[in-house]
């Protein structure tokens, strides 16, 4: 999947995850407003989904706070509630990255995150209403607030040349019972996830 990553002057910070503002920042510490946007989800995606509905994009505004120490060190916490789209909910989410080591052109870090939703949010994605249960066949599940994941990364970067780099990944993630519980992945899915990959990046600078 292509992915954009752009920083403007420590203060504009924009990923996969979103787009931070940072209005206010002091001595490595840095927060302000954040905003995202999450995919839309169809019946078609998947066959656990047969019968639930399709939930459209969603737009989530909040606040974040972020703060960088010894150059080795950042940890990010975020609070959105989604207000136009699918879902009307609130999730916390926080991350933090810890550089291993550098030599040479090779790199490493280790990264941990977690995420808390709450009660709409677990509503549209995780629960089971009793016509999204005659619909589908699931049974019937009502999910609520609470955690519903935690994970860690690690990552490597290797300097191609002036500004290329590859960076390859693996990563795990365990979904918690109060939303592990719900028939869509009970029944069709798996509350370990992993993943391995790699990135392909190319830096463009623009003065």
């Amino acid at each position: 999947d292509p992915e954009v990553y752009v920083k403007f002057r420590n203060i504009v910070f924009l990923d996969n995850d979103g787009a931070d503002i940072a209005l206010f920042g002091f001595s490595g510490f840095s927060f302000g407003p954040t905003i995202r946007l999450v995919g839309d989800r169809d019946e078609s995606d998947n066959e656990a989904l047969v019968g639930l509905g399709d939930i459209n994009h969603t737009f989530e505004v909040g606040g974040f706070a972020a703060t960088k120490f010894l150059d080795r060190f950042l940890v990010r916490a975020k609070v959105r509630k989604g207000v136009v789209g699918g879902h009307d909910g609130l999730i916390v989410d926080a991350a933090g990255t810890a550089l291993l080591f550098r030599y040479g052109r090779v790199s490493t870090s280790v990264s941990a995150q977690a995420a808390w939703i709450g009660n709409s949010y677990a509503d549209t994605y995780f629960s089971v209403t009793p016509a999204q249960s005659e619909a589908s066949g699931l049974a019937v599940y009502d999910a609520g607030r609470g955690i519903r994941d935690i994970g860690g990364s690690f990552n490597a970067y290797i300097n191609l040349g002036k500004r290329w780099s590859m960076n390859p990944y693996v990563s795990y993630r365990y979904i918690f019972d109060g939303i592990g519980d719900t028939p869509i992945i009970d029944d069709f899915g798996e509350r370990n996830q992993y993943t391995v990959g790699f990135h392909l990046m190319r830096q463009f600078e623009f003065k």
